[in-house]
């Protein structure tokens, strides 16, 4: 309980402590490495988050909040490749986990990947028409890799669905 309350008042450091201690005592506990794994991300610690998440996954593999909780901490911590194999795995599953596409969609771009980025945001809009934040993003690496005409109507259509959306206005010209 005590590592629960830590996170609740955002005392994520010490909230780790708590956990640390509790799993001396319980090596085996799932909730309590999950717990750990989720303080330590928190707190910054994300490649240590990633190692807990990976054994996790060694006993649970067919966690999906795991796999994606994994995936967001090598994100975080810079390992694109890492965090694109998470997503992945859980594309696997669900073709359409928008959470998994925007995970691997920021990857991607990060590791200089705009078109397959893109290509992630358009599987997003494909599957949710509704979202604009997905598309918006699309027309941008669109914009980036030169193909103005498929960008423009990427924030055509953002501004026809929600004029008051500055950024896409912006872009638009």
């Amino acid at each position: 309980w005590r590592g629960e309350m830590l996170e609740r008042l955002g005392r994520h450091t010490d909230a780790v402590e708590a956990y640390t201690r509790a799993l001396n005592g319980d090596q085996d506990d799932i909730h309590l490495q999950e717990s750990l794994a989720r303080s330590l991300r928190r707190s910054g610690a994300y490649r240590k988050a990633a190692t807990i998440y990976k054994k996790i996954l060694r006993t649970n593999p067919g966690s999906a909040g795991v796999a994606m909780e994994k995936g967001l901490a090598l994100l975080y911590a810079g390992d694109y490749t890492g965090a694109i194999d998470s997503f992945e795995y859980l594309l696997a599953g669900d073709p359409h986990d928008s959470c998994a596409l925007y995970g691997k969609a920021r990857a991607l771009e990060n590791l200089g990947h705009l078109r397959d980025a893109a290509d992630c945001y358009g599987t997003i809009t494909e599957a949710y028409p509704e979202d604009l934040t997905a598309l918006y993003h699309r027309g941008s690496l669109l914009f980036r890799i030169g193909e103005y005409e498929e960008a423009l109507e990427c924030f055509d259509t953002v501004i026809c669905d929600d004029p008051d959306n500055i950024p896409a206005r912006y872009s638009a010209g």
